[in-house]
C-alpha cells in the first residue's frame, strides 16, 4: 500500500496539465530524483530566455533562406529549426 501511495503523490506532484493546447503529460514514471528540477532552473531559465529572444527577432532569423541559428554547441540542431519554422507561421 506504501508503494501505491508514493506513486499517487508523485503522479499528482508532476502531472503537467495544459488546457490551452488539450494536452495532459504524465512524467511521474520517468526516472528522475525530486532535485531533478530545481537543479536544472538555472538552465531551464535560460532556456526560456533563448527562445523568447528567438520569439522576438521574428522572420529576420528564421527564415527558409536562414535556417541556421547561433546557439550553443551541442544544444539544437539546423534540422530542428527546419522543422520548426515549417510548423510555425514565419
Amino acid at each position: 500500500m506504501e508503494k501505491n501511495t508514493v506513486l499517487w503523490n508523485r503522479y499528482q506532484k508532476h502531472l503537467c496539465l495544459c488546457p490551452e493546447i488539450g494536452l495532459t503529460l504524465d512524467i511521474s514514471r520517468m526516472k528522475f530524483s525530486d532535485t531533478f528540477f530545481g537543479q536544472m532552473e538555472a538552465v531551464i531559465q535560460s532556456a526560456f530566455s533563448e527562445m523568447s529572444d528567438l520569439e522576438k527577432a521574428g522572420t529576420s532569423i528564421i527564415s527558409p533562406v536562414n535556417m541556421k541559428l547561433p546557439v550553443k554547441s551541442g544544444m539544437c540542431s539546423t534540422a530542428w529549426f527546419s522543422r520548426w519554422s515549417l510548423l510555425c507561421s514565419c
